[in-house]
């Protein structure tokens, strides 16, 4: 069974209602939409590809992780405070994740956070994250996969 986020769980029940009523279900399609704001095209300043990788916890002693650019935790980014920054974000794995940035005021579109309704970055896909970084200091990055696989994913016991 999957879980189902606010914006589905409203599409279908009000395309139920709709269906029920006899209007038709196309219009709850159009209630979470969203059109994502036009971004800056050209190259990107960073590319993080997320993936799986391991950590060596002890000698021979390896746990699976996710991986950006092969390599756990990820590269440092050097950022400059209020000057924009364009991120492209490939996601390797079978799952759509979202990239979360601590420390950063940013808007709900690319903070990563699901509670912000922040897009997945879709699996096999990628995505440009742009914003301007601020305040200045030393952050970390993170992704969050999607819910449902989090709890069969062998890095997300139970």
């Amino acid at each position: 069974m999957t879980d189902l986020g606010r914006c589905e769980f409203l599409t279908l029940d009000t395309a139920a209602m709709l269906a029920g009523s006899g209007v038709g279900a196309t219009a709850a399609i159009t209630l979470c939409t969203r059109r994502p704001p036009a971004l800056p095209s050209g190259r990107a300043h960073q590319t993080l590809r997320i993936g799986a990788g391991g950590v060596e916890l002890a000698p021979g002693r390896v746990v699976p992780t996710t991986a950006y650019i092969g390599q756990f935790p990820g590269p440092l980014l050097r950022l400059t405070e209020g000057k924009q920054a364009l991120i492209d974000v490939d996601n390797d794995p079978n799952i759509p994740q979202q990239l979360q940035w601590h420390g950063q005021t940013m808007g709900a579109d690319v903070d990563g956070a699901a509670e912000k309704s922040t897009p997945y970055i879709l699996a096999h896909g990628t995505r440009r994250l742009s914003f301007k970084p601020s305040p200045t200091g030393f952050r970390f990055y993170h992704t969050h996969p999607t819910r449902w696989r989090a709890r069969t994913d062998a890095r997300y016991p139970e």
